[in-house]
């Protein structure tokens, strides 16, 4: 739930305003204080879906999904490696150096070799982002981020474009740092200060 604090508030406590689709093809900056927010986590081996107002989580509405980026990852990289015995890929963390950098003289290639398994996996995600979304009472504003969201994300806006369930989903910039970010935002709270003087107030006056 540490994202949410990141897409309300920049590290200084003020709201952030972002651009949303409006009426009649316009868009519109709103922030998210009050809003029905619905994050995707994408990491290695779970993905978080997160389901807050505001940065008031709400727990019985958010769980854990199974699967990550990892396994899928492992498979593309076991593939890869058999057709190129010179220039094999020995971890996750390679294949992220040359996926993620454009002038990496892997970089095409690799893309080329991820697309049908990384469609698989943005399919699979897109139908757990799609039938959150119905399952909600209020139409959420939905976030994507996480290590596993840089990765996958041309892959998951082509899935949602082609079922015209783009409207109000948004990837973070710099996805990777999403809930670091946040934490710091609520560390800098006055809601995290208020905690703070209450735990270290002496027995008694709590």
């Amino acid at each position: 739930a540490a994202g949410s604090w990141g897409i309300v508030y920049d590290e200084k406590g003020k709201t952030i305003k972002r651009k949303v689709e409006a009426t009649e093809g316009k868009t519109t900056e709103i922030d998210f204080v009050d809003k029905t927010i619905l994050s995707f986590d994408i990491g290695a081996g779970t993905t978080e879906e997160v389901v807050s107002q505001g940065v008031s989580f709400k727990h019985k509405m958010s769980r854990g999904l199974p699967y990550g980026v990892k396994e899928t990852l492992l498979d593309i990289i076991k593939v890869w490696n058999l057709n190129n015995k010179q220039k094999t890929i020995d971890s996750i963390a390679e294949f992220n150096a040359i996926y993620l950098d454009s002038e990496h003289p892997r970089h095409i290639r690799l893309k080329e070799a991820s697309r049908g398994a990384l469609l698989g996996l943005a399919n699979r995600i897109a139908t757990d982002v799609i039938n959150k979304i119905d399952d909600m009472k209020d139409d959420p504003y939905v976030f994507i981020y996480g290590g596993g969201a840089a990765i996958v994300k041309e892959s998951l806006q082509q899935i949602l474009e082609q079922k015209g369930r783009l409207t109000n989903v948004i990837f973070l910039k710099d996805p990777l740092f999403v809930n670091a970010r946040g934490l710091l935002v609520y560390t800098c709270s006055p809601r995290f200060e208020e905690l703070k003087e209450k735990a270290l107030a002496p027995v008694g006056e709590k």
